[in-house]
């Protein structure tokens, strides 16, 4: 089942690579055809996917709050978990896998028609004008000490015993937590992928002069960065395509 989960987040690497380098606003990325979504649209939202086992805890609620800012101005249906998983473990099959048998490498084209075969059965009568796969990513923040920056949003590191001086061990990348949406139309052409910042999963301590990162047990507590994360993801479907320069 992890397995499955995971497929989903190839298309955002294979279009954002695996560079590190955080931007100032959320890295979006969109298609030659794509000019936004009509208002109101017919979304079909699919379960979110998370890219580790630790983020499932906020599944629930980034899905309870992508789902209320969607229908501000749209018609949101969701598919559930069990229906999702059989009928993309299906439509893998059906295109004989999307991973090279000889060389373990990720096949771009058999994901897309794999992705065409789920929405043939999900989406067989062309009723949805978009399809979103969410999935809840490992981003790279840049932190200056005490605050971390990353695809438009701005959090404060947490710390357990350091003074200010003690900061500078975190200047760099650090690890974030985004909302992706990998967007496409109901015939399952890629429209869009777009990101949201939402949490910081770690804090950090110094004992006895050694540096330690923690993982948070609470790291999806905070709904109101949570909101944010959620709104600056979903902004591209709601107003005008901007595309970074």
């Amino acid at each position: 089942m992890k397995k499955t989960y995971g497929l989903l987040l190839c298309l955002g690497a294979l279009i954002t690579g695996c560079a590190t380098n955080t931007v100032s606003i959320p890295d979006n990325h969109y298609s030659d055809a794509y000019r936004g979504v009509p208002s109101p649209a017919s979304i079909l939202l699919l379960p979110i996917s998370p890219d580790k086992d630790e983020y499932r805890h906020g599944v629930s609620a980034v899905t309870h709050l992508l789902v209320e800012d969607l229908q501000t101005r749209h018609t949101v249906e969701t598919v559930s978990v069990p229906v999702f998983n059989a009928s993309w473990q299906q439509a893998i099959e059906d295109v004989g896998g999307i991973y090279s048998a000889t060389s373990g490498a990720f096949d771009r084209e058999r994901y897309f028609r794999a992705v065409e075969e789920l929405l043939q059965e999900l989406n067989p009568e062309g009723d949805h004008d978009i399809v979103i796969f969410p999935a809840l990513v490992e981003r790279q923040a840049q932190s200056t000490g005490k605050y971390a920056t990353w695809d438009g949003v701005r959090r404060a590191n947490i710390t357990d015993g350091l003074d200010n001086a003690r900061f500078s061990r975190w200047h760099g990348s650090v690890g974030a937590v985004s909302l992706q949406l990998n967007s496409f139309d109901g015939q399952g052409r890629w429209l869009a992928t777009s990101y949201g910042g939402l949490v910081l999963p770690h804090f950090y301590t110094i004992k006895d002069k050694i540096p330690r990162t923690h993982l948070k047990d609470d790291m999806f507590a905070d709904e109101n960065a949570l909101e944010e994360g959620v709104r600056l993801a979903v902004v591209p479907l709601l107003g005008p395509v901007v595309k970074n320069k």
